[in-house]
């Protein structure tokens, strides 16, 4: 099952198709037996063969990947909100789980309206925590010990002159996200790019994180201090207990400067 998992594995956007020879290398298994393993997977319609010869993933993974995405808790929870928010032209609303063990998130549900801001993930994709602005919910609703547990293998890549990649500044910045009841990012992530998301909770740290990104010059200040209130007001009414920031709360920093 491990070796078999390997080589699903292997592929990725960049190598959506992969020769025999291919496979075997990356997952590190001889030919003979990653070609076996391979053509039982083609019987499972897990891979399949290309015209070429190669392999690719087949066809079962799209309904597998279906049902992953309808029994994802995160979306179970904020469906309503997903399918109600109102959004923006050019805006986009997407709703990713955390993965913890892994520590990554994976998007599992989108909403465009209309023609989305490039740069926009699509439903599947998944990055590990790290800066920007669904990263940092995320980590935020962690304690201090989770913190100071999970900190030193966070790696802080600098995407875009915004991106924040000191451990010190982003630790700072997670205390104003807590204060504030969601977290912002301008072109942090991608540039040109504007998010606010607001965790999901789940009896502490965050089941997943809901968020609408859209164009820079479509998100100022005070569009994102709006666009902040009412996810945080719309999660709340789904997760009674978590009570929303007062009015007058803290105020997103100037767009210009290090966005957070």
């Amino acid at each position: 099952m491990a070796r078999a998992t390997d080589l699903i594995l292997a592929f990725s956007n960049e190598f959506p198709e992969l020769r025999l020879r291919e496979l075997a290398e990356a997952t590190g298994l001889p030919k003979a037996s990653t070609h076996r393993i391979a053509e039982s997977l083609v019987v499972a319609g897990l891979l399949r063969r290309t015209v070429d010869g190669a392999y690719a993933l087949g066809p079962q993974l799209i309904e597998l990947g279906r049902l992953a995405v309808s029994s994802s808790p995160t979306l179970r929870a904020v469906r309503d909100v997903a399918d109600s928010f109102a959004l923006e032209p050019r805006q986009t609303l997407l709703v990713a789980d955390v993965d913890w063990s892994a520590q990554r998130l994976v998007i599992v549900a989108r909403r465009d309206a209309g023609a989305a801001v490039t740069g926009v993930s699509p439903v599947g994709r998944t990055s590990p925590l790290s800066n920007g602005g669904f990263s940092k919910v995320a980590l935020a609703t962690l304690t201090r010990e989770q913190l100071d547990n999970i900190m030193p293998t966070i790696r802080l890549v600098r995407r875009t002159p915004n991106s924040i990649v000191d451990a010190a500044a982003m630790r700072a910045e997670l205390t104003r996200v807590r204060t504030r009841g969601y977290g912002y990012d301008v072109s942090e992530y991608v540039d040109g790019v504007a998010s606010v998301s607001v965790p999901v909770p789940d009896q502490g740290r965050a089941l997943g994180v809901l968020s609408v990104v859209g164009p820079e010059q479509q998100m100022p200040a005070e569009r994102i201090e709006a666009l902040g209130r009412q996810l945080v007001v719309a999660v709340s009414a789904l997760t009674p207990g978590r009570a929303a920031p007062a009015s007058g709360g803290a105020q997103p920093e100037d767009a210009a400067q290090t966005a957070g």
